[in-house]
């Protein structure tokens, strides 16, 4: 900030021009005209970039569509080529005690008034801005900040981003507001972006959860080297921590070379200073009648999640004298709470508690089972269920890695998939939890008949061996393409990546990004590849649920089985290859029978209905509790 304001020798000259030139577009502001007066900002800007008045007239346009960063990008660089005009100082002034900055109000405040403030220039804003006096009566610290709290507590985390980012333009090192748009960013399926914001602020803060969060984000990205560096600072620092434990065994499970049995022993060294339960151990039996089913669902950030939760619970509901809790964040008449809208006996807001206090609270529920939903990506969970808050702790979605944290005593998996996990119970994963399709499917096909091969997956899934695979499958598919999902794959950096390994395999001209949501994608495809590694299965669910087929590959560990789990459940045990070979000339098969295929999927997708599904998995459960 400059040392103090200096009385301009010219006063109003640049105010004078600018009020000229701004005429058109505040009258398209005055009018509700936001867009015009957009076209207006970018016409005086294509004539000079650095057109003071076009600036303005942007930076006016951009409080008014909730954009105030874009606001203070574009005053501060008006201030830049016209340091003598009242009007973008006294603009700046106001911008600033909107973003609670009181020193800088205060500054440019004063220096509005020692250029030549007066009536005609507080005139020439729009009427919808507020006056500087109004402006500073209503400063609040950091009000960007808390507004992004609120929307990302509300699971609106596209809109908390832009709450955060407005923050940081006012304060840049806000270290709250890095760590808070690094969640959304994480959220919205951004991992190098996230990534971007937290490798220049968690190295030099040296703060192990930032480390930790970072490592994730990495091992998004396909950096699995420096993300296991980062996640071995993370475990030294914070060496008793289970959420950092829990992350570097997520972040792991992207790494092409992470077996089961290396996961295995990267988790004894990381849940070492974890203290044993004992209550795992002497479980008690669970009741013949009146079962309590505890639900604890983390940030709903997956929508596929939600729905498969919604399903479960609609059928526990018709089961003898079963009661369903859920543990949610925020209140359930939320529009992200759609699918459990009543479905639900009891619902505890979870939002304001701290992991021992939400485990006391479960506990005194008098919960039978609690399943665990929201996975590795939900820290509260993990922390929570090291308590062993229920006489039975089950992993469920979420949680495609091949060690459960501590506190978990089954995972629910396909029969006979997983049967060298420990305290793994042969049960269900997600089979059946597809919305119906509305009417019979059709085959999607682009004007030049091409068939195309969809994969609904992150840069850090991309590995040779999937790669080869694909390279095996479009060489037998002369007529295929390649789609997809753009997951921030559009990033420069992953674009440049992505184009220099499809290119060395001859295949990069044939592979194109497609955006949407997962279930639009799947509609919009032929076939689904289910990724190697770190798969959720959703891509096949959702693949199903639009009546396309998927294939999946059954590796070496649960984070590379859970796609094949969910294709099992679902009775197409055919499309589940044992290796990459076998993937590959399954992949030709289906592709080679689309109709018959759909035909499958479509049954597989409604074959299944929700009371048939809950019944089957609480006698997997109690199967799983006997053993």
């Amino acid at each position: 900030m400059p040392a103090g304001p200096a009385r301009a020798t010219t006063p109003n000259t640049p105010d004078d021009d600018d009020r000229r030139l701004l005429a058109p577009g505040l009258a398209a502001l005055d009018a509700g005209q936001v867009e015009q007066a957009l076209a207006e900002a970018e016409l005086l800007l294509a004539s000079a970039p650095s057109h003071g008045a076009g600036l303005v007239l942007l930076g006016f346009v951009g409080l008014l569509r909730n954009q105030p960063a874009l606001a203070l990008e574009a005053l501060l660089a008006a201030h830049e080529e016209q340091p003598a005009s009242a009007l973008i100082a006294e603009a700046l002034a106001i911008l600033y005690a909107l973003g609670g900055e009181l020193a800088e109000a205060t500054y440019f405040a004063k220096l509005s008034q020692a250029n030549g403030l007066d009536a005609a220039t507080t005139a020439s804003f729009p009427k919808a801005w507020p006056g500087f006096a109004g402006a500073l009566l209503a400063i609040r610290e950091r009000p960007y900040y808390h507004k992004g709290m609120i929307a990302l507590e509300t699971h609106r985390p596209a809109l908390a981003a832009d709450f955060f980012e407005a923050q940081l333009a006012f304060r840049p090192n806000d270290g709250q507001a890095i760590r808070a748009l690094a969640d959304c960013r994480l959220a919205l399926d951004q991992p190098r972006r996230a990534a971007e914001l937290l490798d220049r602020f968690a190295v030099a803060h040296a703060d192990a959860r930032d480390l930790s969060c970072l490592s994730h984000c990495l091992a998004q990205c396909g950096l699995s080297e420096r993300a296991a560096t980062l996640a071995d600072e993370a475990g030294r620092r914070a060496p008793h921590d289970l959420e950092i434990a829990t992350a570097a065994i997520a972040a792991a499970s992207f790494d092409p070379a992470a077996t089961a049995p290396r996961l295995r022993d990267l988790a004894r060294v990381r849940y070492a200073g974890v203290p044993p339960l004992a209550a795992v151990a002497a479980r008690a039996p669970l009741p013949a009648g009146g079962l309590r089913l505890g639900l604890l669902l983390g940030r709903p950030w997956d929508g596929e999640a939600l729905a498969a939760i919604g399903t479960l619970a609609q059928g526990c509901r018709s089961l003898d004298d079963a009661t369903v809790v859920a543990f949610g964040e925020g209140p359930l008449d939320q529009a992200c709470y759609a699918s459990l809208h009543g479905r639900i006996d009891q619902w505890i807001d979870i939002s304001r508690f701290d992991p021992t206090t939400l485990a006391v609270v479960i506990r005194g529920e008098g919960i039978d089972v609690m399943l665990d939903t929201g996975g590795l990506a939900s820290s509260l969970s993990c922390a929570t269920l090291s308590h062993h808050p229920a006489p039975l702790v089950i992993a469920w979605l979420g949680q495609p890695v091949a060690v459960p944290p501590p506190g978990t005593d089954l995972i629910l998996s396909a029969p006979g998939l997983d049967p060298d996990i420990p305290n793994a119970a042969l049960a269900l994963c997600p089979a059946g939890l597809v919305a119906p399709v509305a009417g019979p499917a059709t085959g999607r096909r682009p004007d030049d008949g091409a068939i195309l091969l969809g994969a609904d997956l992150r840069l850090g899934q991309i590995h040779d061996d999937l790669l080869d695979c694909w390279a095996l499958i479009l060489a037998a598919i002369p007529n295929g393409r390649l789609v997809l999902r753009d997951r921030e794959l559009s990033h420069p950096d992953n674009v440049a990546e992505l184009i220099g390994r499809a290119g060395s395999r001859g295949i990069a001209e044939r592979v194109e990004l497609m955006t949407g949501s997962r279930a639009a994608f799947a509609a919009g495809i032929d076939l689904m590849l289910a990724p190697f590694v770190a798969a959720d299965g959703f891509d096949a669910l959702a693949a199903l649920a639009a009546g396309r087929p998927a294939v999946a590959c059954a590796g070496d560990g649960r984070h590379r089985r859970f796609a094949a789990s969910a294709l099992i459940c679902a009775g197409l045990d055919s499309w589940v290859a044992s290796s990459p070979a076998d993937y590959a000339a399954t992949a030709i098969r289906l592709a080679g029978d689309l109709d018959a295929a759909g035909v499958r999927a479509r049954a597989a997708a409604t074959a299944i209905p929700a009371d048939h599904f809950a019944r089957a998995m609480v006698a997997a459960i109690r199967k799983g509790a006997a053993q």
